[in-house]
């Protein structure tokens, strides 16, 4: 019943995202949609770092069935609003009219446009990837058959889909060469891959440091990490801002990787003792520097590509922002689990390891004595350090693949005004 809810969650959860930004891209003029960009992107980031506390919250105070009951009336209101608000079309013919091609509303007609076949193919790849990674090391031996046999079915479903998709052409392919292969839009779903990873690892895994090494609740936790909350969704309107007056977001992009990583530095030195101010300084750097580059990739996109483009070409960053969440966040905890029992046997050596790691971080403090708790925390905050020294990666990747993501500008409403003078 699990895997079948969050299946279900998840084919609703696919939209949200791409969704959103193309309601944007239709309704909002080119030089407003960077602050509006900003502006939705800044409270999905709140909505991504504060759920994993918020369930926290709810299964310390109620029961862990609210963590599902909250999304009804959220998504009741959604709905409604999307139902009421009338969104303009984005493709519009010579006449005003949508295309005869895309009116069409008969189902055998949509699916014959549909690239199912590309679309098992990918997610074969997918799946046996994230299957590998997440075995790999726990259940199964890195040299086993059956890891090995995974990697190695994903590599070929990966080399089938390519073949697949240059063979029935960019018209109904899932991912067309003529979109994908921009240098501007790979690199940005690069780019939205590692932020992801970058962002989930903080979400993440500085609860856990204030949880296991502070000895804090879940609820308070989540109030410790306002201070990175609340710099990434203000710098992300104000840099959305900006972009809209100059046109310019490259430079955006750039200082959001130089600016996490140096955060994510930061945050590696945490110890079990590490005061306050440096903590929430430490966060509001790594916060700011977020909230400069998150909707610099879908501006890079929007730029790049036709309005016919568009919507496929933010899907593709979407998913490259799930995929590289979900795939660096499975890194993230193999490098947790090395780190903890490297510091586990450096630390506490008298200590069961795998009775602690079972424990997890809320419950180590009742499977250890007193005197080896120090050495225990230690430990944990040694692990986490570790972690973030993954964070420290992927933001310089970010730096990099900004530097793809082309120096163009965008129409500010300057631009907008000049040309509307000029042709009256």
């Amino acid at each position: 019943m699990l895997i079948l809810g969050r299946s279900v969650a998840g084919m609703g959860a696919s939209g949200l995202i791409n969704g959103s930004l193309t309601i944007l891209s239709a309704a909002a003029p080119r030089h407003q949609q960077p602050v509006l960009i900003g502006a939705m992107m800044g409270i999905s980031q709140i909505a991504i770092v504060c759920g994993p506390l918020l369930g926290g919250a709810f299964t310390q105070h109620a029961t862990w069935r609210w963590c599902f009951y909250i999304n009804l009336p959220i998504g009741a209101v959604a709905a409604f609003i999307l139902l009421i608000i009338p969104i303009p079309n984005r493709i519009p013919s010579v006449d005003g009219e949508l295309p005869s091609d895309q009116s069409v509303t008969n189902a055998k007609s949509i699916l014959r446009k549909l690239d199912l076949v590309g679309f098992a193919v990918f997610a074969a790849f997918a799946v046996m990837i994230s299957l590998a990674l997440e075995l790999g090391g726990s259940t199964y031996n890195w040299r086993s058959s059956v890891i090995i046999g995974l990697f190695c079915g994903g590599g070929l479903s990966l080399i089938v889909f390519v073949i697949w998709e240059r063979h029935i052409g960019d018209a109904i392919a899932m991912i067309p060469g003529s979109v994908a292969g921009k240098r501007q839009v790979w690199c940005s779903c690069l780019f939205m891959g590692f932020f992801s990873a970058s962002l989930l690892i903080f979400s993440y895994y500085l609860p856990l440091y204030f949880q296991a090494v502070k000895g804090v609740s879940p609820t308070l936790s989540g109030v410790y990490m306002l201070s990175g909350i609340i710099a990434q969704v203000v710098m992300g309107m104000v840099s959305g801002f900006a972009i809209g007056k100059t046109g310019y977001y490259l430079p955006w992009a750039l200082a959001s990787g130089i600016l996490v990583a140096v955060g994510a530095g930061l945050v590696s030195t945490f110890q079990p003792h590490t005061s306050t101010v440096k903590w929430v300084m430490y966060q509001f750097i790594a916060g700011f520097g977020r909230g400069c580059g998150m909707q610099t990739p879908i501006i890079a996109i929007q730029n790049t590509l036709s309005p016919q483009q568009g919507t496929l070409g933010i899907s593709l960053a979407v998913f490259g922002q799930t995929f590289g969440g979900s795939l660096f966040l499975t890194f993230a905890n193999l490098v947790f689990e090395s780190g903890l029992r490297t510091g586990l046997g450096e630390y506490a050596p008298a200590v069961e390891t795998q009775a602690v790691v079972v424990a997890g971080a809320t419950g180590f403090r009742d499977v250890v004595s007193k005197k080896d708790l120090p050495g225990v925390v230690s430990a944990y905050s040694l692990a986490i350090d570790h972690v973030f020294y993954l964070a420290v990666g992927t933001s310089v990747a970010m730096f990099l693949f900004a530097f793809g993501m082309g120096w163009r500008k965008i129409k500010t409403k300057l631009d907008t005004e000049a040309v509307s003078e000029a042709g009256a």
